[in-house]
């Protein structure tokens, strides 16, 4: 389960740098960024807030480990970001009838 809650905090670290990209970013061409409305900064920053928020991964954790699904959103005003992840073991043993001989 740490893997799960560690690949939910990377792709939420990724999605945060590409959404705002540094200025520095070698793969950006000089002068490719220009100043966004204040609003626009919102989702990274909390991408970035959530990928340090160990209590939250914490509460992911439990979840996965009930055998919940889980699903962590953020979104602005055009677009909806949503991370998924699942335990497979508790789903395959949520399949497995116990009572049969």
């Amino acid at each position: 389960l740490p893997l799960a809650v560690n690949w939910l905090r990377e792709r939420a670290e990724w999605l945060s740098r590409v959404l705002d990209p540094s200025p520095e970013a070698p793969w950006l061409p000089p002068g490719t960024l220009v100043e966004a409305a204040e609003r626009a900064w919102a989702v990274p920053e909390t991408l970035r807030a959530w990928s340090n928020d160990i209590n939250g991964h914490l509460l992911l954790a439990e979840k996965l480990l009930a055998g919940d699904l889980v699903e962590v959103r953020w979104y602005d005003e055009t677009t909806e970001y949503e991370l998924l992840a699942e335990s497979v073991d508790a789903a395959r043993m949520r399949r497995v009838d116990v009572s049969a001989p």
